[in-house]
């Protein structure tokens, strides 16, 4: 039985493995599509990508030892479009050294594989394990657990989450171009225009996979740190600096974070030397500062957040060999804020990426694509009110990833219908319906115990938008007489997705959090509650201006 041209893709990181078994099908008589020897620097990879899988009969997907969903970008989710849509079309996990069966991502384990993790098989074995695997019967269906959502409600799309990341393509590959003419950029956008969800889901996998270019050569190795600012920016960044180095057992990796922690907070230096540390020659390191704007919001002392700062610029500077990279995601209402740094402000003047809201035709792709992937239908009529809605002026991803989740959430038959969106309100309306029916839901005490939390939660802003802070539940309770029935609304709004719980492991604390800023501007009691604490605190700095002495 004659066996269709191949089509390989992989993790950067695995380029070395798969120009071996590449070589090795070739020698076999297959015909294969391998994006480090077809892919010229400076040619459209989304093109070449378009082109080449539609001349593929069989998608091999080479596994390693990281996660598949860590690197899978535009090219995996062409290839289960195609999956779904064409009988003929394989899918082919292929395990090489270093990867975990168990690990797979339930679109790929139910199909068929090899398993290459010992010795790599002479071209004749080779041959003869592909016919085998294809007189198996192809696995069909979709690629989503029976009932899962295939929107995110109020949480970011994250890595786990790429293959249902759809409509941000270019946007990707013009952050990618970005990236190469300067190692700082920033992503600027409103509160819910899909900054988190870009990176985690877009441009991280995109990077993994091995798509950014330098010098004419494809990167293929990143070591990449995620963090947020929050109170203390050093104990944040100490947290994720591991992830630039060696895979560490959890002892040791808690040892490297106290090390790297006393290292950053003694002057300008000690990012420097800790990437140096961390980092093998000729690689690349990525630091990505998550909601940027939580460094004025919630970093109290204006000498730290300059010495923070400070510490990125030097780093990015003299890396040397260990090239770093700094990419920030920032609400564009704290912009202004910027200039309380030097330099901050030309950085960001010269290394922005302005996201803007997407065309009709995205918005289309973003609701359709997850629908259908899940097995829903739009009702004649719904995608066209949605289209409106999203047009009109403060409507963003945010609220629409909201809203497509709560339709999804109440369809009938997998029937998404245009008189369930009317009953939930709407955009504009959704997520202030939705969290006002779990208000509604509590006795008269309880809700007393869900404005103070929600108080705690919430930052008023000055000369800028409102924002959220985390707090530890330890804290969250103190506040209780009854810890017992805080605790129970705590896990009320948890439970409905309305906040966000967050442990760290090492130190084994516990912290919790808005679902999404959004809360504060769609939900009518909140911003009352929000107001309420402006004005207390604008009256306490009047009374304590009035009450100094002449």
């Amino acid at each position: 039985m004659p066996i269709p041209p191949i089509f390989l893709s992989h993790a950067g990181e695995d380029a070395e493995a798969v120009r071996l078994l590449a070589r090795r099908l070739k020698e076999a008589g297959f015909a294969v599509w391998l994006d480090v020897e077809r892919m010229r620097a400076g040619e459209s990879w989304m093109a070449c990508q378009e082109r080449a899988l539609r001349q593929a009969g069989v998608w091999c997907v080479f596994v390693g030892s990281g996660d598949v969903g860590s690197w899978l970008d535009r090219e995996g989710r062409l290839a289960l479009e195609r999956s779904i849509s064409d009988p003929g079309f394989r899918v082919i996990p292929v395990l090489g050294r270093g990867a975990d069966p168990d690990r797979l991502p339930l679109w790929l384990s139910r199909h068929p594989g090899l398993d290459l993790r010992g010795r790599m098989p002479e071209p004749a074995d080779l041959r003869r394990i592909f016919a085998t695997v294809f007189e198996q019967s192809p696995q069909r269906g979709h690629p989503l657990e029976e009932g899962e959502s295939p929107f995110q409600g109020l949480d970011a799309y994250g890595p786990d989450q790429s293959h249902l990341f759809f409509g941000r393509d270019e946007e990707v590959e013009h952050l990618l171009e970005a990236m190469v003419r300067s190692p700082f950029l920033a992503l600027v956008g409103q509160a819910g225009s899909g900054k988190t969800s870009l990176l985690q889901a877009g441009l991280l996998p995109a990077l993994r996979r091995g798509r950014f270019q330098a010098q004419d050569r494809w990167v293929e190795r990143w070591r990449i740190a995620c963090m947020r600012p929050q109170e203390d920016p050093f104990r944040e960044l100490a947290k994720v600096l591991p992830d630039l180095g060696p895979d560490l057992e959890p002892l040791a990796r808690q040892e490297l974070r106290r090390k790297a922690e006393r290292k950053l907070n003694t002057g300008i230096e000690g990012l420097e030397e800790c990437v140096k540390a961390l980092a093998g020659a000729g690689t690349r390191s990525l630091i990505v500062i998550d909601q940027f704007e939580e460094l004025f919001t919630r970093t109290e002392r204006p000498e730290r957040r300059r010495r923070f700062l400070d510490s990125l610029f030097r780093a990015m500077g003299r890396s040397g060999d260990r090239q770093l990279h700094v990419l920030v995601s920032m609400r564009a209402d704290y912009y202004g804020h910027a200039f309380e740094h030097a330099r901050l402000p030309t950085l960001l003047a010269r290394n922005q990426f302005p996201l803007r809201s997407p065309h009709p035709s995205i918005i289309k792709e973003i609701v359709e694509k997850p629908m259908q992937w899940a097995g829903g239908r739009l009702e004649q009529g719904l995608l066209a009110r949605i289209l409106d809605e999203i047009a009109e002026p403060g409507a963003g991803l945010g609220q629409l990833q909201f809203a497509l989740s709560e339709l999804w959430r109440k369809r009938r038959d997998d029937n998404l219908g245009l008189g369930t969106w009317e009953a939930m309100g709407g955009l504009s309306r959704v997520i202030g319906r939705r969290a006002e029916e779990v208000f509604d839901r509590l006795g008269e005490g309880d809700r007393r115990l869900a404005k103070t939390l929600f108080q705690g939660l919430c930052l008023p802003g000055e000369g800028a938008g409102d924002s959220s802070r985390g707090m530890r539940v330890s804290e969250i309770l103190e506040v209780s007489r009854d810890r017992r029935e805080m605790r129970g609304v705590l896990e009320n709004f948890l439970e409905e997705g309305l906040l966000r719980r967050e442990v760290d492991e090492i130190e084994g604390v516990e912290r919790i959090e808005l679902a999404h800023t959004l809360l504060m501007q769609h939900w009518p009691r909140l911003r009352e509650w929000v107001d309420a604490l402006r004005e207390g605190q604008a009256r306490e700095r009047r009374d304590l201006i009035l009450g100094e002495p002449l």
